[in-house]
C-alpha cells in the first residue's frame, strides 16, 4: 500500500500532479504527513484547504501524525489538542482519518490505551498510529508489544498501526532490536509479509507472531 505524503508547504510545487499519477496507478490514501505541532493550526487549515481537499473526491484524506506530549513553552498545544484545535479551523475540510504518534515506557499501557480512546472521543475519527515505541527491558517490551497488539486488533476505530522502525540503540537496547520494518499498510501485522533484513529477536518476533 502506497500513501503519497505531502511533507510541508515547500513540496506544494507539483504535488497534485504527483498525487493524481499516484492514485491512477492505484494509491487510494493521500496523508499531510509532517508533524505540525509548532505551527499554526490555521497555517495548516489552509494548507489543507490548498493542497489536499481538491482530491478529496479521489482518495482518502489522512492528517499529519502528532505524538502525545505537554504543550510547548509558548502555550502551543501538542498531540490530541493540538489536532483538536486543526479540526475546529478547518471545519469545512475532509479528514477521514487522523495519524497519531505514541512513545512511553513499556510499563504504560494503560496510558497507550487511554491516549487513543481520548484521541478518539475527542476528535470521532478513524486512528492511524504510524508510530508507537516503548521504553525498557526486552522482556518488558516484547510483553508490552503483544499486550497492545491484541488491544489495537480489537479496536474497531483504528484504522492502521505500526511499531515504529526499531534501530539499535534508539528506543531500544541492542539485545531487543528486531529485523522487519512495518509500515501501516494493514491493521494486522499477521496479514502481511515483513521484509526480512536480519535475523529476528524476541521483539519482532512478538510482534510479527502475534495475532
Amino acid at each position: 500500500m502506497y500513501i503519497p505524503q505531502l511533507w510541508g508547504s515547500v513540496q506544494v510545487d507539483g504535488w497534485t500532479g504527483a498525487a493524481k499519477a499516484a492514485i491512477k496507478a492505484g494509491a487510494t490514501h493521500l496523508q499531510r504527513a509532517r508533524p505540525q505541532h509548532l505551527k499554526p493550526t490555521s497555517a495548516a487549515a489552509a494548507l489543507w484547504s490548498s493542497a489536499m481537499e481538491p482530491l478529496a473526491t479521489s482518495a482518502k484524506l489522512v492528517s499529519s501524525a502528532v505524538t502525545n506530549g505537554v504543550a510547548t513553552a509558548d502555550g502551543q498545544p501538542m498531540g490530541v489538542p493540538w489536532l483538536k484545535e486543526f479540526v475546529a479551523a478547518c471545519s469545512d475540510c475532509t479528514i477521514d482519518a487522523v495519524a497519531l504518534h505514541w512513545y512511553d515506557s513499556a510499563g504504560n499501557n494503560t496510558y497507550f490505551q487511554s491516549y487513543l480512546e481520548d484521541a478518539y472521543a475527542n476528535l470521532s475519527k478513524s486512528i492511524w498510529l504510524t508510530e508507537y515505541m516503548e521504553t525498557g527491558t526486552p522482556t518488558d517490551q516484547a510483553t508490552f508489544m503483544v499486550t497492545t497488539v491484541d488491544w489495537l486488533e480489537k479496536q474497531d476505530y483504528i484504522e492502521k498501526y505500526a511499531a515504529y522502525e526499531l534501530v539499535r540503540n534508539q528506543f531500544i537496547t541492542a539485545q531487543a532490536i528486531f529485523a522487519t520494518r512495518p509500515s501501516p499498510t494493514c491493521k494486522s501485522p499477521t496479514r502481511r509479509p515483513l521484509r526480512r533484513v536480519a535475523s529476528q529477536h524476541d521483539l519482532g518476533k512478538a510482534y510479527s507472531d502475534t495475532s
